[in-house]
């Protein structure tokens, strides 16, 4: 995959930086309890900076997928991880019914 430098979103410019990151949490509700999941992170998402991280250790579907998925935060900042994660997952199998190789 072509590591790509930025991206117009809205008529704004986001960096798109290729770097792996330090571990991260989302925030889980369980039982009326906000609880932190850590989880390995594929991508973040700077809105103050414009800027996308990429972390470059997956595959070319995943940098994709990852992209798609920080490119949702920044469309629709209000959507919950969990949300944004729905949407990855259903664009994703619409690529493979599609047959679309990334």
């Amino acid at each position: 995959m072509r590591k790509i430098r930025s991206i117009i979103v809205n008529g704004k410019e986001y960096k798109i930086k290729w770097q792996t990151l330090e571990q991260s949490y989302i925030i889980l509700q369980n039982e009326d309890k906000r609880k932190r999941k850590y989880i390995d992170t594929l991508g973040l998402l700077d809105e103050d900076e414009k800027t996308i991280y990429v972390n470059p250790n997956q595959s070319d579907k995943e940098k994709f997928l990852t992209i798609i998925h920080e490119l949702c935060h920044v469309y629709n900042p209000t959507w919950t991880e969990e949300k944004v994660v729905k949407y990855e997952q259903e664009f994703n199998a619409l690529i493979n019914k599609l047959n679309i190789k990334i």
